[in-house]
């Protein structure tokens, strides 16, 4: 399944079949790719994806979490998928506003810590298909969401984000793009993206919160928890500076990607940035392995 909406991916309860092994992975693309792989290597596996393009791990902790506050059923394993190069999404809102090419309308919450080091979720205006379809047709509404845009998501810039004369133009959509991404680099550097982000307090501390309660979570209804550290193109090392030594700490299984595919060699990706199925296999067998079902 690869749905971005929360409410709709999120609310599913399918029992796992008799004699396979269940696995519910939530993550993007590239966990969506380890997924397949490990079901051709282990035909005995049954594997549920939730899945949002390119989503941060604020939406995958939110489907699991959902999914555990509505008391679905749930497989006996529990996988989240941390892509590296997603999680400066981890101060927006949605999809919106990070992808300038093909700005996707999704939405999830931006977590913060409290004084007590509590997580708190802040939930965009809009969560949901028939939401966004209401607000395309109540100015109101739509205000409203945009207003929450610009006080909530970091990567909000209006000139870029909102229609105007100028989309008409090819020119002005080129030179609109190249603003695009200098915003997009500016604002990740300003983040601490050039030492992966692990000196930001808005993410580092927060991700190392979600992956907690996710085992916390997880162990406490009986299940299996692990962690698949993504680090793809460009983003070796950034996932293990900040989670590993938690996730150590706390005995929470994971596979850090890096460490069976080297992110700095071309020939394991794609042009479009995804691993190549040779690179997924291998990720896929390191799961299997760490599973105790070597393949």
């Amino acid at each position: 399944m690869k749905v971005g909406w929360l409410a709709k991916e999120c609310d599913v309860a399918t029992p796992t079949p008799s004699g396979k092994l269940g696995l519910d992975i939530y993550g993007m693309s590239f966990s969506n790719h380890i997924a397949e792989h490990m079901e051709r290597l282990d035909p005995d596996l049954a594997i549920r994806r939730f899945a949002g393009p390119g989503a941060p791990p604020n939406h995958s902790y939110t489907c699991y979490t959902r999914r555990v506050e509505a008391g679905h059923q749930r497989a006996s394993v529990q996988v989240i998928g941390i892509l590296a190069s997603s999680i400066r999404q981890m101060v927006t809102v949605g999809g919106l506003t990070t992808s300038f090419e093909a700005p996707q309308p999704f939405t999830y919450p931006r977590y913060s810590l409290d004084t007590n080091g509590n997580l708190v979720a802040h939930f965009s205006t809009i969560t949901t298909q028939n939401e966004l379809r209401d607000a395309l047709a109540d100015s109101a509404k739509w205000t409203a969401f945009i207003d929450d845009l610009a006080a909530n998501d970091a990567f909000y810039v209006e000139r870029i984000v909102k229609a105007d004369i100028f989309d008409h133009s090819v020119i002005a959509r080129m030179m609109r793009r190249a603003w695009a991404q200098h915003v997009l680099r500016e604002r990740t550097t300003a983040l601490g993206g050039g030492d992966g982000f692990s000196r930001s307090p808005d993410i580092a501390p927060v991700l190392r919160s979600m992956m907690l309660d996710f085992a916390n979570k997880a162990r406490q209804s009986g299940e299996r928890p692990i962690v698949i550290l993504i680090e793809n193109r460009g983003y070796g090392g950034t996932l293990s500076a900040i989670a590993a030594s938690t996730l150590r700490a706390n005995q929470i299984e994971f596979v850090t990607t890096s460490s069976i595919v080297s992110p700095d060699d071309a020939s394991n990706f794609l042009a479009d940035g995804h691993f190549t199925p040779e690179a997924d296999e291998k990720i896929a067998r390191a799961v299997l392995e760490l599973l105790g079902r070597e393949h």
